[in-house]
């Protein structure tokens, strides 16, 4: 799951800072201040990283445009946060902590676009009428109500750390959400008391991209493979914490990114 090399030269200043110890440097006095000055801090002080297909039109892509991320191409998994990228072949490893659907309503391009809100409940739909394109459009102000899946995982990396972290799918996407969602509430294991369904933070997806196509075009997907149960006690209770923490409130989805959000936001190649 090795972050992809960059290929050439960025038109944008993409941060690009080494973990390796510097000589200088005593890593045993490092690891003894570990942590020091972030007492404080927990994961509802930080930015949560969305997970997101770069398509042929999202601008860390495009050439001429001024977020072109260096390497980027289509298929790719980009993190929203640390701008990493992840090649669709190798794809990333993740733990599916809790799960959310939402309602979501965006401005149509016309008008301008970008994320409105998030409604929690399907209520919304009666105030909306579908169109020619099969979406629903709100009756007031035109707006569109896109039904979208949120997962919010831990990324597990390389070096065995781990990253919080959401992967929302909407559209065409969210065939390939029921899907996972039907492998989670499938799985069975034998305990004491004979079969259960372990928890949803308790197992592993390996989550890679690939092409799609319909009527209306090509563009690429998610594509989700169960990769087994956690193994390590100490990387499930974290991931039981988030999973808490998203079920009570104190984590919520902000609003997704916006760039080229006629592909990564709506979840299809089709435009509104």
């Amino acid at each position: 799951m090795a972050t992809k090399a960059a290929k050439e030269t960025p038109k944008t200043e993409v941060a690009t800072v080494s973990n390796s110890l510097p000589a200088s440097m005593d890593a045993s006095m490092l690891a003894a201040d570990a942590g020091l000055g972030r007492e404080s801090m927990s994961i509802t002080d930080m930015a949560l990283p969305y997970l997101l297909i770069l398509q042929s039109l999202s601008p860390q892509v495009k050439k001429s445009s001024q977020q072109r991320v260096d390497g980027a191409e289509e298929g790719d998994i980009f993190n929203t946060v640390t701008q990493e990228l992840f090649a669709s072949e190798d794809g990333i490893n993740v733990i599916p902590c809790a799960f959310q659907k939402a309602w979501v309503e965006w401005a149509p391009r016309d008008s301008g676009g970008g994320w409105i809100a998030s409604h929690n409940s399907d209520q919304i739909l009666n105030y909306c009428n579908r169109n020619e394109q099969g979406l629903d459009v709100r009756k007031d102000n035109g707006n569109i109500i896109v039904p979208t899946f949120y997962y919010y995982v831990l990324m597990l990396k390389d070096n065995g750390g781990f990253e919080p972290a959401i992967i929302s799918m909407a559209r065409t996407q969210m065939k390939v959400g029921r899907k996972g969602n039907s492998l989670m509430s499938s799985l069975q294991v034998m305990g004491p008391q004979g079969l259960f369904n372990p928890p949803m933070f308790a197992q592993k997806f390996h989550v890679t991209t690939e092409s799609v196509s319909n009527a209306k075009g090509e563009w690429c997907n998610w594509k989700l493979r169960a990769d087994g149960l956690v193994a390590d006690m100490g990387l499930y209770q974290v991931a039981k914490k988030f999973a808490e923490q998203v079920r009570t409130g104190a984590i919520k989805a902000s609003a997704p990114p916006t760039e080229g959000d006629d592909v990564d936001t709506h979840g299809d190649s089709g435009v509104f």
